[in-house]
């Protein structure tokens, strides 16, 4: 401290003798001139080197002060954890999943059907948890065999076959299917109609068609699932 203060001292000391030098200066230059207008300008030299001395004391200041000063702690962006119910990017691999569990310095995360187990490193959140899960709960998504794309809604009645068709378009939607093919048959078109009444303000439906001919026709209607 005391260091820090000599330092200061020393540096205001040689700005000021330079700067009285120039002061000084200016100043005998201004008594021999006798002319007012000249005067007036070497007054305003004699202000311009009063003004610039003193910017000059403050700076030799500040850089001391500066030299002394412990460096501030650069802001180091922090990593975002990896939590259960995140979305990260796999690095590796160049593909985003969710999170199913961490442990242990690694994180098990679902791809599409496929469970990988990856390091927390290799993992960079791109979406945190919509919601924090109280202590003790954990999500659980089970997928022992890949969602197949399509449903049979055949003999079914229609609030079974809604209910079933709502479920499955969550299932495809988590599985990240592109598309899903609905098969209700033609019969007397009540559950074609019930199928699109649905599917018009489904949450995971961008639109929905009836299949070619080659492809069911108007028995089978094909989904488009959102991204």
């Amino acid at each position: 401290m005391e260091r820090h203060k000599e330092e200061m001292a020393r540096a205001e000391r040689r700005v000021q003798q330079i700067a009285k030098e120039m002061t000084d200066r200016a100043a005998k230059e201004l008594e021999l001139v006798q002319e007012e207008s000249l005067k007036k300008k070497y007054q305003r030299k004699l202000d311009a080197v009063t003004a610039h001395a003193t910017s000059q004391i403050r700076q030799e200041k500040e850089k001391v002060s500066e030299k002394r000063q412990p460096p501030s702690s650069m802001k180091v962006s922090e990593k975002i954890p990896v939590e259960v119910g995140s979305r990260v990017l796999v690095g590796s691999l160049g593909v985003t999943g969710s999170v199913l569990n961490v442990h242990a310095g690694e994180a098990e995360v679902l791809v599409g059907n496929i469970r990988l187990r990856r390091p927390l490193g290799d993992l960079e959140v791109t979406e945190k948890p919509s919601l924090k899960l109280p202590p003790g709960v954990r999500v659980s998504i089970t997928s022992t065999d890949p969602i197949s794309n399509e449903i049979n809604l055949l003999g079914c009645t229609v609030d079974d076959a809604t209910s079933r068709t709502d479920k499955f378009l969550d299932e495809a939607f988590l599985a990240e299917l592109p598309e899903v093919r609905i098969v209700h048959g033609t019969g007397t078109g009540a559950l074609r109609t019930a199928i699109a009444d649905l599917l018009k303000n489904h949450p995971h439906v961008v639109r929905f068609e009836f299949a070619s001919e080659s492809q069911g026709g108007r028995g089978v209607t094909i989904a488009k699932l959102r991204d």
